[in-house]
Formats: structure tokens, C-alpha cells, sequence
């Protein structure tokens, strides 16, 4: 593990240990190289998104865009020996080897305020450094669909098809069918 939630881990090894004597040992903190695991695969299947962005104008080439996006709170939710423990260090790791950057959001609703760090791929460079990363270590979630879809929308900007009116309409098609919009699941990628 990475994160602060290490400590939860921890706690629950513990527990085990401690009620069924079983001598279960904590390991230490993962401090590899981002690429050298498919710890971020993990990571993208429970806090990650792939989303498209397709705009159009009358008259116009349609301008389609896509990213993925990674976004964690600021701050583990428990104290520490040493305080409160955040989640810049390995969002910066994150960004580091995607080639992007941090960003920091804060959200406000009535007296709750919400804060974060989003590491979201925006360059050809960093979607290109992702896909590589994902052909290593697959996603395992429904989100392997919506990468592979993702992926094919922008290969078809990348060759142009988009262009025309029947590759829009299939890249329109792919992008209802994302996330939420995915009806039916397959799990056939996981054999």
C-alpha cells in the first residue's frame, strides 16, 4: 500500500493477530516506482474516471476531448502520531510519471467544505504514458470497458474519423454507453 489508508490496514491486522493469533505481518510501505506494479490500476478502478468531452458547433468540425481523472481528499481522515497525513505526496508521484499536474479543489455546500487533489491526464503524452501503463496492468472494474472505449474514441480523433457524420455518431454511441451509461457488463475480461 501507499496511502494513509495503510494505517487501517494496519489496525486490522492487529485485530486479526490479537483476537485469532493468527501473526499476520504488516508490510512496509510500497515505495516503488509507480509503473513497477499495478498498484495505480487499482487505484483508478475504485477513485478514477475516463470521461470525453465532444463540442459542437454549428458548421464546425466537432472537438472531441479525453481524459481520465484521479481524485483523492486532501487528507486521510484519521490522526496520526504525526498529525494528519495527506495524499500530495503520492498524487505528486502520480502526476510525475503521467507528465501532468496537480490540481487542488475545494467544494462548499452550506458548512461542509470538501477538499481534494485531482491528477487528470490532458496531453496526448499522458493518455499515451496511461494506455502503456494499462496494457501492462489491466483494469479489473466495469472501467476496463470504459477504457477501452475511452481509448477508441480517441484513436478515431487521432485518425480523423470523427469527421465524419457516421464516426461521430459512433464516437457519440461509445461515449453514452460510459460509466454510468453502460447497461450491460462482461466480465470476460478478467479470464
Amino acid at each position: 500500500m501507499r496511502t494513509p489508508k495503510r494505517e487501517a490496514l494496519g489496525r486490522l491486522i492487529n485485530l486479526l493477530n490479537e483476537k485469532l493469533g493468527l501473526g499476520i505481518e504488516l508490510k512496509k510501505e510500497d515505495v516503488s516506482e509507480i509503473r513497477s506494479n499495478g498498484w495505480l490500476s487499482g487505484m483508478l478502478d475504485a477513485d478514477g474516471n475516463f470521461n470525453v468531452v465532444i463540442q459542437e458547433q454549428k458548421g464546425r468540425i466537432a472537438r472531441i476531448r479525453g481524459y481520465c481523472r484521479l481524485e483523492l481528499r486532501r487528507n486521510y481522515h484519521r490522526e496520526s502520531v504525526e498529525g494528519k497525513r495527506s495524499y500530495l505526496e503520492i498524487m505528486m508521484k502520480i502526476s510525475e510519471y503521467l507528465g501532468v499536474n496537480v490540481i487542488g479543489r475545494r467544494r462548499s455546500k452550506g458548512d461542509l467544505s470538501y477538499e481534494s487533489y485531482i491528477v487528470m491526464t490532458s496531453s496526448e503524452l499522458s493518455r499515451e504514458r496511461l494506455n502503456k501503463y494499462l496494457e501492462d496492468y489491466p483494469l479489473r472494474s466495469s472501467k476496463y470497458w470504459d477504457h477501452k472505449d475511452w481509448k477508441e474514441i480517441l484513436r478515431m480523433v487521432k485518425e480523423g474519423e470523427h469527421r465524419k457524420e457516421e464516426g461521430l455518431k459512433k464516437c457519440k454511441g461509445l461515449k453514452k454507453g460510459m460509466n454510468k451509461g453502460r447497461k450491460e457488463i462482461s466480465w470476460r475480461h478478467l479470464q
